[in-house]
């Protein structure tokens, strides 16, 4: 087996160094924070998260993927094996009271309670998977 197709702690450390700046950058925190807060912003993140990076003045270090999601996936972004994996999620719940109009006077309205969930989240990890451990 080659040294190029084992798995390389080092180079899974300086990504994960990589990733941790790349998430720690204000202005990613404002820009999230921004579309976790404004429809139109937030739509437009999920519906291009590389537009989205673009307009915050952010670049994406070589080596690692950066996904936006609106639901908490509920699996892992790659087939098997990864040495990490950083993901936030930022879900705010309404529950809100929501009436029929009133169509005649004296009559009672149906009302009803609406629950509405927004989220945005993030995850960022290695690109392309690099192969993970091999028993020797």
């Amino acid at each position: 087996m080659t040294d190029a197709t084992r798995f390389n702690d080092e180079f899974a450390d300086r990504l994960f160094q990589d990733a941790e700046r790349f998430v720690n950058q204000p202005e990613l925190v404002q820009a999230i924070a921004a579309a976790s807060v404004d429809a139109k912003r937030h739509a437009e993140a999920i519906e291009s998260p590389e537009d989205f990076m673009r307009r915050a003045g952010l670049k994406l270090p070589d080596g690692l993927a950066f996904d936006l999601f609106a639901h908490t996936p509920r699996s892992l972004p790659f087939p098997d094996w990864t040495p990490w994996v950083i993901e936030l999620s930022n879900c705010k719940r309404i529950y809100r009271i929501e009436c029929e109009p009133v169509q005649e006077v004296g009559k009672q309205r149906k009302c009803k309670l609406v629950e509405r969930e927004f989220c945005l989240g993030w995850r960022i990890y290695p690109s392309p998977w690099p192969r993970g451990p091999v028993a020797e």
